[in-house]
């Protein structure tokens, strides 16, 4: 399969880029133009405008799969200035540029308790802690919205995955449910490591019936 990975240049995207080159697929790339990067060799970088359809259009030229590990942007964590709703203000982007390039699949990473903030999480920590995450929360929710209501052609899914480490792979089975948690796990969130987030999303896409053409789905590793 040709995949293409938004987001490339963080922690999560390169782990989903070396998962995809492991198991032989053609892999590109998208960086924010000028952005220095040092990829593998038999990856083809593009660079692209993420919030210019027309630029991601041309980017997406030949892609059969996209995977999407956008986060972090500028604001994201602060109630002022910065970017507080990129997920939200990227999205029509996206979906409007794999429309033009009739891109079946689209995996995009997401968060546990994106639906309600955890607003229902105990213990109280727990929930003070998580509640710190609450402009993404918004965001991720905001976008989630906003694709429900285009009308697009593309097979999208956004897999929620929670508290993301930089812990080696483990190679177990996945628990994956309808949702935005994993109910036996919905009070104290089970971590995982981004090179298993990375396993999940390409088996994911090379696997439709892992997420059942659900819109939003959990996992986390059984181990």
């Amino acid at each position: 399969m040709i995949v293409g990975v938004l987001g490339a240049t963080g922690a999560t995207g390169r782990n989903v880029i070396d998962q995809l080159l492991e198991s032989k697929h053609t892999v590109i790339a998208f960086v924010r133009h000028g952005r220095i990067t040092n990829f593998d060799r038999r990856v083809e970088v593009r660079a692209v405008d993420i919030f210019n359809t027309a630029s991601l259009s041309a980017g997406f030229a030949d892609l059969e799969i996209l995977i999407s590990t956008l986060g972090g942007f500028p604001g994201s964590f602060s109630p002022c200035g910065g970017i507080k709703e990129g997920y939200a203000k990227v999205i029509p982007h996206i979906i409007q540029a794999a429309d033009f390039n009739n891109i079946s699949r689209l995996l995009i990473l997401g968060a546990w308790f994106m639906t309600d903030n955890a607003s229902s999480v105990e213990p109280f920590f727990t929930r003070l802690g998580l509640s710190l995450l609450t402009n993404i929360f918004e965001d991720m929710e905001e976008m989630r919205q906003i694709l429900l209501q285009t009308d697009t052609a593309v097979n999208w899914t956004i897999c929620c995955a929670a508290r993301l480490n930089d812990g080696e792979k483990t190679g177990g089975d996945f628990l994956v449910e309808p949702g935005d948690r994993i109910e036996a796990f919905k009070n104290e969130p089970k971590g995982i490591s981004r090179k298993d987030v990375a396993r999940f999303l390409v088996r994911a896409a090379e696997d439709k019936e892992l997420t059942k053409s659900n819109h939003l789905i959990s996992f986390c590793t059984s181990e």
